[in-house]
């Protein structure tokens, strides 16, 4: 009986060793924290031309107060020519900002990569966003919403922002391949030179003013543009294709269902403040090149 007992709390020793050891090592030799939330980041795009600075600073601010409280690691303002002070005051004071060339884009995507990717407007701020979004330092980040700052969004950015928070897919656009399917006239399939010899079903294109990306996807987006010296596209036929072109790997959701989306031509000005009532709730207004225009939809998407 004595030894059963003896041997029963010898068991019972062992345990209470056993556990306090284990809690023990856990405090000196913790595991590595694992990944528990998504980083995604604001880029706001910014050309050169200066006669645009009141509305762009008008849509920097916008973006970045309306997008400080929602769970946006990093907001980022990218911008083609001459440094602006307005860059990085009242609003955008802890924004980062970065700096771009045509002609340093031009250089690291190759020449015939970058006047096709870029669009009609040779603009450098688009591919140079996607190249900041790949380099080594910004590795923890996983999505970048790319915006132009010709945008306006009748709802809330925080609201749309957070709807996608969970969402995986690798690009998030407005998906418009209608232009192909019914042989529609578009410039750019023809100048598609990465376009040319795919079946139809894999040629895509979207609408990007305002469109959300997955680090991975324009990583590999971008490596492919700067190593190939015959084999690009505008970003709104190219970025769609290649993906769909590599869909084991990348993921494409369209803002369609969610958002409306108001045409792209002509701009919106002034003029047309009359011709807008009733002004369309949750939908981006593209391109909005009146500063009285962009306030007034941006005050109706405060006031519904």
């Amino acid at each position: 009986m004595r030894k059963r007992r003896a041997r029963e709390l010898t068991k019972r020793w062992l345990l209470l060793v056993l556990v306090c050891g284990s809690f023990l090592f856990a405090f000196l030799y913790p595991l590595p924290e694992t990944k528990s939330s998504v980083h995604t980041v604001v880029i706001l795009t910014v050309g050169n031309d200066r006669k645009l600075d009141d509305l762009h600073r008008l849509a920097r601010d916008t973006v970045f107060s309306n997008t400080r409280s929602a769970r946006i690691s990093a907001q980022v303002l990218v911008y083609e020519g001459k440094f602006r002070p307005w860059f990085n005051t009242s609003t955008a004071d802890d924004a980062t900002v970065v700096q771009a060339s045509r002609e340093v884009e031009r250089l690291r995507y190759g020449s015939h990569s970058f006047e096709l990717f870029s669009g009609i407007y040779g603009a450098s701020v688009k591919p140079r966003a996607l190249r900041w979004l790949t380099q080594p330092d910004q590795a923890w980040i996983d999505f970048g919403w790319i915006i132009e700052p010709d945008v306006v969004f009748t709802g809330s950015w925080q609201t749309l922002f957070e709807k996608y928070e969970s969402d995986s897919s690798d690009l998030i656009a407005f998906n418009t391949t209608f232009r192909y399917s019914n042989k529609t006239a578009w410039n750019h399939w023809p100048s598609c030179t990465y376009c040319r010899g795919l079946p139809n079903w894999c040629k895509q294109s979207a609408l990007l003013p305002a469109f959300r990306i997955s680090r991975n996807f324009a990583a590999a987006a971008v490596a492919h543009l700067s190593t190939s010296t015959r084999s690009s596209g505008h970003h709104e036929a190219f970025l769609p294709t290649f993906l769909t072109v590599n869909s084991d790997t990348f993921s494409f959701r369209d803002l369609g269902p969610d958002v409306a989306y108001m045409r792209w031509r002509p701009a919106f000005d002034f003029d047309a403040v009359p011709r807008l009532a009733p002004i369309r709730r949750d939908a981006l207004y593209h391109p909005v090149k009146s500063l009285e225009m962009y306030r007034n939809l941006s005050q109706a998407s405060l006031e519904a």
